[in-house]
């Protein structure tokens, strides 16, 4: 897949405060579908540095890794947001206490179109194209997507990606 680079339209710089606001808000979008299974999600606080990249794309990232969480979790069950700094990295992850995934599953989760067998079983319409597009959006960035996971004990994808200095919103006229 290859990814636009609009001069005029790409945005160098996602803004600290914007991280926060795009990880809300994608939450909130997610709300209703985590409602419907009672699954609570829980935006821990943390405060973020700016990052380089495309704001579209970095938030389509989240939001496909949340709705993932929600989609393969049981109901009755949580969903967590967290991030951190590390080495010049910001690390933000989305912890589920889903299904989970064997060892083999974690090697294949990148692969296009690939599901999991208790994905496949769930009867939750998916094409194992999701996480796929998001490695390739962390990667674009700079990043990298980490992922641990167990039958049974859910699982945990964490976006690492450079931190860089948050700077003033430019104002568009």
């Amino acid at each position: 897949m290859r990814f636009r680079r609009q001069t005029a339209a790409y945005r160098a710089v996602v803004l600290a405060a914007f991280i926060v606001v795009m990880l809300t808000g994608c939450v909130e979008r997610v709300r209703a579908q985590a409602d419907r299974k009672r699954i609570r999600i829980r935006l821990e606080p943390f405060s973020a540095d700016g990052m380089t990249g495309d704001r579209e794309l970095i938030e389509y990232a989240f939001y496909n890794l949340l709705t993932n969480a929600v989609k393969y979790s049981p109901p009755d069950t949580e969903v967590t947001v967290a991030g951190h700094r590390d080495n010049g990295r910001l690390r933000i992850s989305v912890r589920d206490q889903g299904y989970g995934m064997s060892r083999q599953e974690l090697r294949e989760i990148f692969t296009k179109f690939y599901r999991t067998r208790k994905a496949e079983a769930s009867g939750e319409a998916g094409t194992g194209i999701g996480i796929s597009i998001v490695q390739q959006i962390i990667t674009h960035h700079g990043g990298r997507i980490e992922v641990l996971g167990e039958p049974g004990k859910g699982s945990c994808f964490t976006v690492v990606m450079p931190a860089g200095e948050a700077t003033p919103e430019p104002q568009v006229h």
